[in-house]
């Protein structure tokens, strides 16, 4: 069972993950607009400080220097449910931007998004922002997707749930998408030689979005989907899971020879020769059964790929130990003990420890906010950053490349080159 800090906090990121689905509170037309709260003004460190040294990104181009902004709005929830995630990204940005070496550095203002996201624009807008990051929630972003044009350049920190029909000018995206995840799952696997995919999801809309993701990128690379199962129950998943590998076929043809043979034979079910990896979308709670599974229903030797969702940076070998050998992407933050923003944020942040992945996206969208000149001048330039490498794409959204890592007797350890402990087999 979830302790109810940890249930908070697992509500909080999945609110920002999903939009809302009616039963919107409207403001009556005798109440007086929502506020646009402003924090104080961060102004750049004094020199007294003593920052640790940072791992920095290729150095900026000549020509964007001038470009960098010099006033940036950052607009976060400061209320309501959400209030506790903003403060997480809030902290993981001005831990970035305090341990920076930069000499020039933006004053910030922060805007409270949590009533009116486009509000909280404007206002920032009119205080003369040249560069404003968030909102972090999906309605947030929703509305301010759906604005006709946007005077100043916007770096929303989730996408919206339509892409915009027409590409709004200023208008760039980052967030920890499971789509970006999912598709990079289905690279890695078909660079690793694998052709045939099963897929493991559950009714839950993040995993049916991670799970749709990889097939269709995987389809298009090449790769052939030989089925897809859900996971809501162990009992349903490995009755679900035996049919889908054909198993009770191989049962069925069993029972059929012995009785013609009129004999007992010795049998060992076999599954079907045509799956070469299994990606798996579920939390660790449900890899943790699902896992096991495989290995009773003969398909311990097919490599299985997954997410971040399967683990949460806390170690614990014996509860794992079920999870050893599979494969997933996830965050280099979860790993990167020495970094200076991460240390800082464990000596002064307020929010959870378990809210370490807003941290990261609060501290990238920092990184961000010096380079997006240079992303968009030099479109195949890459930036290492706490939630991955990072690519700014066409459309304005800004991709990430997760690292990878398996588990080992229990731990999860971080891979510099990701290689299948099982080769494909060869469909007979």
């Amino acid at each position: 069972m979830l302790n109810r800090s940890t249930q908070c906090v697992l509500t909080a990121l999945l609110a920002l993950s999903l939009s809302s689905c009616g039963g919107n509170t409207r403001v009556k037309s005798d109440e007086p607009a929502p506020v646009v709260q402003s924090g104080p003004q961060i102004k750049a460190p004094t020199g007294k400080e003593q920052p640790l040294k940072e791992q920095l990104p290729p150095k900026l181009l000549p020509s964007t220097l001038a470009q960098q902004p010099k006033k940036i709005a950052l607009l976060v929830p400061m209320q309501g449910r959400l209030a506790e995630a903003g403060a997480a990204v809030s902290d993981g940005f001005f831990a970035a931007y305090y341990q920076s070496n930069s000499n020039t550095l933006p004053n910030v203002h922060r805007y409270d998004s949590s009533q009116d996201a486009a509000a909280a624009y404007q206002q920032a807008v009119n205080d003369g922002a040249e560069l404003i990051i968030g909102p972090v929630d999906k309605d947030g972003v929703n509305k301010i997707s759906q604005l006709p044009s946007l005077k100043v350049p916007l770096l929303s920190l989730n996408y919206p749930d339509q892409q915009p029909a027409r590409t709004l000018a200023n208008f760039y995206q980052f967030g920890l998408a499971v789509e970006d995840e999912g598709r990079q799952a289905a690279r890695q696997a078909m660079l690793n030689g694998h052709s045939r995919a099963l897929i493991v999801s559950t009714p839950q809309e993040v995993s049916e979005r991670s799970a749709q993701a990889f097939a269709t990128e995987f389809q298009q690379l090449g790769g052939t989907i030989t089925g897809k199962t859900n996971f809501a129950s162990l009992d349903k998943f490995s009755e679900n899971f035996s049919q889908v590998m054909l198993l009770n076929e191989s049962k069925a043809r069993a029972t059929l020879l012995q009785q013609q043979l009129g004999t007992k034979l010795e049998f060992t079910p076999r599954r079907r020769a045509d799956v070469s990896m299994i990606f798996i979308a579920v939390t660790p709670e449900q890899a943790r059964q699902i896992k096991p599974t495989l290995v009773f229903q003969y398909a311990n030797n097919i490599p299985v790929y997954a997410t971040s969702s399967i683990y949460s940076g806390t170690v614990d070998a014996i509860k794992n130990e079920d999870l050893n050998g599979v494969l997933f992407n996830t965050l280099p933050w979860v790993f990167d003990t020495a970094n200076p923003v991460k240390q800082a944020i464990a000596q002064t942040s307020k929010s959870a420890a378990v809210y370490g992945r807003l941290h990261a996206l609060g501290a990238d969208a920092f990184q961000l906010s010096s380079r997006l000149a240079q992303l968009k001048q030099a479109p195949h330039t890459k930036i290492e950053g706490a939630t991955g490498t990072l690519q700014l794409m066409p459309d304005g959204r800004i991709e990430r490349e997760q690292m990878w890592a398996r588990f080992n007797q229990g731990l999860a350890e971080p891979l510099t080159t990701v290689v299948d402990a099982n080769p494909e087999e060869v469909s007979e």
